[in-house]
């Protein structure tokens, strides 16, 4: 009995057992047939066969062709400053306007930007691509409004592809939300020698364009070498030239810089009226200013209706700002740059660094400057420069071509180029800048910053010297300082670069009695340094002495001595 039950078990389960391959092997089989469709699936559109009539090959992208256009027969006294600015994906335009002529009537801007993902350099018939587009627009107004809109599609060989993003709406209404899309899309299959237009249609600020048309040619295999290469683009812009403008034709403000939200050093010395700050980053952080507020790089600076500001550079740069003008800093000292965005600023580097230079990069141009007194001008269309004093080289940026002004000798740099230098009234000009600089100046030309009666203007000072450790056996750290100060107010700040630690740090501190004290509060590029040690130097004619660190300064707990002479 047990063996024919045992029998009878090994037959059934050998049965079950046979049923089980059985099902194994069709689960099997099937999963073969489902693996050969997918890889096949998987396969490029290069390794297969192509339609009956068309050729085996790739698309190669020959040209990037741009296409920025703007209507020129806008009513001036309403609408003016129309730009626009294409540059690698992205495409940004605007245009001011006002209702009238008299101050208290409304006026305001719109804008719209829309970036892409970049196409391709080779693209494979048939198979899928992905373009995500985001378009965003905006815009102020102070009391009726305007239609700010940002719109993007592709088209492949002029035909429309869907979904495309649109914002349209009124500027007295909340800022929407800028509106992305993803838009799937093959390339068709072709013959050697064919091309391909790939257009990203564009449009902004209503009649402002700026398509971009990716050219592809086919062609039998990949080249090594793409005829195209993006890295040689260069940015496209136009602007309005018959009209005048509060913004040049291309925003000369970038975030991408190395020190980007770093203390540039520089500070307000002096306010009038409503002057408003922002991050280049952020359009909509506006924010009201005071005497000593700090200067980031990347920051925009802005002065209303009647209202000015002086500011304050480390290496003794001061520079007054007219109202309804705006800037941008770029750079920390020494080497300092800004931008002219519109409007009209006073620049005074009379007492500059020894070894440092200034540059004002304006639409049309840029001043290279050194120890001399200059007003530059920009309207968006024209850059203008005159010096009060001194010489400065004006370059052009159409054209690349320099040229030097002198005293007493202005030029004017246009998308043709630089005018040749040509007189203008110096008593003149100095006489419009009165109202806005301090009573106690006598004349322009005169040395601001330097008058100890004009209050929290800076004064700089190049200190070199060498920190010597205790605790770590005489260990010496080279330095460069730059001193600012003392104010009124017996404040002084400034940088201290530690240049074998590859370090540049702020410095907040306050004269006192027999010298200076300062700590390090702040990176302006982090290297090996640490932040937060406290410096008690004592004044020896020119020269200073002391300590450094204890127990409670330094990150690292360092401490010992320090000395350093003017540059």
């Amino acid at each position: 009995m047990i063996t024919i039950y045992l029998q009878k078990n090994w037959v059934l389960g050998r049965d079950s057992g046979l049923k089980q391959w059985l099902i194994g092997w069709r689960i099997c089989f099937v999963s073969i047939v489902l693996l050969f469709f997918t890889v096949s699936g998987l396969c490029t559109a290069q390794d297969q066969e192509p339609p009956y009539g068309y050729d085996k090959g790739v698309w190669v992208l020959i040209e990037k062709k741009p296409d920025v256009e703007a209507e020129t027969d806008w009513d001036s006294g309403l609408y003016y400053n129309q730009h626009v600015s294409l540059s690698g994906s992205t495409v940004r335009g605007g245009y001011s306007w006002k209702d009238g002529d008299d101050p208290e009537d409304c006026k305001g801007e719109v804008w719209g930007t829309i970036t892409w993902d970049e196409l391709p350099g080779i693209l494979q018939p048939g198979a899928k691509q992905h373009t995500t587009i985001t378009a965003e627009a905006g815009g102020s107004q102070s009391c009726s409004a305007r239609h700010p809109g940002a719109c993007s599609h592709l088209e492949l060989n002029e035909e429309s592809l869907e979904p495309h993003p649109c914002i349209y709406y009124s500027s007295g209404e909340p800022k929407p939300d800028p509106e992305t899309v993803t838009v799937s899309w093959e390339a068709p299959w072709g013959k050697i020698g064919d091309t391909l237009t790939v257009t990203v249609w564009n449009r902004v600020s209503g009649s402002i364009r700026a398509h971009v048309y990716y050219i592809y040619s086919y062609q039998a295999n990949a080249p090594a070498v793409l005829p195209y290469s993006f890295e040689e683009e260069k940015p496209q812009r136009w602007g309005n030239e018959k009209t005048p403008s509060l913004e040049p034709t291309t925003k000369p403000v970038s975030c991408e810089m190395e020190y980007f939200g770093a203390d540039s050093g520089v500070r307000v010395s002096g306010v009038t009226g409503q002057v408003d700050i922002r991050p280049c980053n952020d359009e909509d952080a506006w924010r009201g200013v005071g005497l000593k507020s700090v200067i980031y790089v990347g920051d925009i600076i802005r002065t209303g209706e009647g209202s000015s500001v002086i500011l304050s550079f480390p290496n003794m740069c001061t520079f007054v700002m007219k109202p309804e003008s705006e800037i941008s800093i770029d750079n920390p000292p020494k080497d300092s740059k800004m931008c002219l965005i519109n409007g009209k600023i006073l620049v005074n580097i009379k007492k500059m660094f020894q070894d440092g230079s200034m540059q004002v990069q304006m639409s049309q141009a840029v001043a290279g400057i050194k120890g001399t007194i200059i007003v530059c001008e920009e309207t968006g269309t024209s850059s203008t420069l005159k010096v009060l004093e001194g010489s400065a080289y004006f370059r052009s940026m159409a054209t690349g071509e320099e040229r030097l002004a002198k005293t007493g000798e202005m030029m004017i740099a246009t998308i043709d180029g630089l005018s040749q230098p040509q007189p203008f009234d110096i008593e003149s000009e100095e006489a419009s800048w009165e109202d806005y600089l301090p009573e106690t100046r006598a004349t322009v030309g005169s040395d601001m910053g330097t008058n100890d009666n004009i209050p929290l203007v800076s004064l700089g000072v190049n200190y070199s010297g060498e920190a010597i450790s205790e605790p770590k056996n005489g260990k010496t750290w080279p330095f460069k300082l730059t001193l600012i100060g003392p104010d009124t107010d017996g404040s002084i700040s400034g940088q201290i670069e530690w240049t074998s630690l590859n370090s540049i740090h702020q410095i907040e501190g306050f004269k006192t009695a027999t010298g200076i004290t300062f700590t390090e509060t702040a990176y302006i590029k982090k290297g090996g340094a640490v932040l937060n040690c406290r410096y008690n130097l004592n004044y020896d004619g020119d020269s200073f002495t002391g300590t450094y660190g204890d127990e409670d300064s330094c990150d690292d707990r360092d401490y010992g001595t320090i000395s350093m002479n003017p540059e």
